[in-house]
């Protein structure tokens, strides 16, 4: 008898550019076990998304139709949210975004 068995990506190997948050969630969760990112780096990527965000160009982006199984482009957003937290001056914003781009591009 076969048994049907899905490989667990392995570090490094998750596309953050079409992950979905359940999926972000579960290896950010995995890394903060292991320590290899801090509680607020954790707690940023565990977060749900905004209905609504604005790009860096002051655009809105309607995110509602993004859910928990929802592939979504996870670096970018993070990445565009650091930019606007860094051009209005936020430094605890700025350091704990830092620190999501930091891992989502390693």
């Amino acid at each position: 008898m076969s048994v049907f068995h899905v490989e667990e990506p392995a570090t490094g190997d998750l596309d953050f550019s079409a992950v979905s948050a359940s999926d972000l969630r579960s290896y950010a969760r995995q890394s903060y076990d292991s320590g290899t990112i801090d509680q607020d780096t954790y707690a940023a990527l565990s977060e749900p998304l905004p209905m609504r965000t604005i790009d860096p160009s002051g655009n809105v982006l309607d995110l509602s139709d993004v859910t928990d199984g929802t592939s979504f482009n996870f670096r970018d957003y993070y990445k565009d949210q650091l930019q606007i937290a860094m051009s209005i001056g936020d430094p605890e914003t700025v350091k704990t975004l830092k620190s999501v781009v930091s891992f989502l591009d390693a």
